[in-house]
């Protein structure tokens, strides 16, 4: 049985912070930057040079901003 990709907009809207990090870190540095790349959250340019905690920080913030942006305003 092959285990779903993590989408990490439905990861941040689902769990805590701290269980966001936690998944993300787990992830080695070159799947999550193709998960980065594929969910559109980060381009390969966003991310050169970066840590792995870097990108797990750029990808959660990229996730919250586009949550937080399909939210309805009142």
């Amino acid at each position: 049985m092959t285990e779903q990709p993590i989408n990490p907009v439905v990861l941040v809207a689902r769990e805590t912070p701290e269980k966001v990090r936690e998944v993300l870190r787990s992830v080695e540095l070159a799947e999550l930057k193709k998960l980065a790349t594929s969910s559109r959250l980060a381009t390969s340019n966003d991310m050169r040079g970066k840590s792995h905690d870097e990108v797990v920080e750029l990808v959660q913030q990229r996730a919250e901003l586009r949550l937080a942006s399909r939210r309805p305003t009142a």
